[in-house]
């Protein structure tokens, strides 16, 4: 997988690409005039040359997303692997799963018709045991193979506070600048520990800090019963 490629993506103007497409709509447009088809079938076939020479030399959003697809295999969502006592382990409550892109500042952005990609993303699994949480996180690099895989276990008696955090980051890339809003979920436990991942933003990402409380709260109370 040639990661280094889709740097294209971030980086290379889709301008050109439009340009020939223009070129080819104005030859098409000749064949309209009897007296222009000549003319047109050159202008055509320049904007054809164009357009498959330009289209070569960038990277498309579909391949960039077809690649974060392959990074994202093989991500574990069993109970059987998390490497706990059976005990602790509460089958019946699914793993909650978050994902999105990241928008730190030095990240290479680029915006689309729908929305703001990145060059990082990050994806965690987030278990229920009886009595912690055991999260899985693979954060991506789609610029290059540095990808890391991380597990962390957070005790429910360490919790102190569980939120998502809504911001609007600036950004700034290639001489333009993107103002994007952002959701993180943040977990702080412990002293002064802080787990966080990037949520989508949409009308449940806010919903996604309130569930994890009510189900960890169900938890104990089934537990003290």
């Amino acid at each position: 997988m040639n990661t280094k490629q889709n740097e294209k993506f971030f980086t290379k103007s889709n301008l050109l690409v439009y340009i020939s497409i223009a070129i080819m709509v104005l030859g098409g447009a000749c064949f309209f005039k009897r007296w222009l088809i000549a003319i047109g079938c050159v202008i055509l076939a320049i904007g054809a040359a164009l357009f498959i020479v330009f289209s070569a030399k960038r990277v498309s959003e579909r391949e960039v997303r077809a690649c974060l697809e392959r990074k994202l295999e093989g991500m574990d969502y069993s109970f059987d692997t998390l490497g706990v006592n059976e005990r602790r382990v509460i089958r019946t409550i699914a793993p909650l799963v978050t994902e999105y892109f990241e928008y730190d500042e030095g990240v290479m952005v680029k915006q689309t018709q729908n929305d703001y990609l990145s060059s990082k993303y990050t994806k965690s699994i987030i278990f229920f045991l009886t009595d912690a949480l055991v999260i899985r996180t693979r954060n991506i690099s789609l610029i290059s193979d540095d990808d890391k895989n991380r597990r962390i276990e957070i005790p429910y008696s360490q919790i102190k506070d569980i939120s998502v955090v809504r911001e609007t980051k600036n950004i700034h890339f290639l001489k333009k600048n993107f103002s994007i809003t952002t959701d993180v979920l943040l977990i702080k436990y412990g002293t002064n520990f802080k787990f966080s991942t990037p949520l989508h933003v949409d009308i449940k990402s806010k919903d996604v800090a309130e569930k994890i409380v009510k189900t960890i709260s169900e938890i104990k109370e089934k537990a003290e019963k």
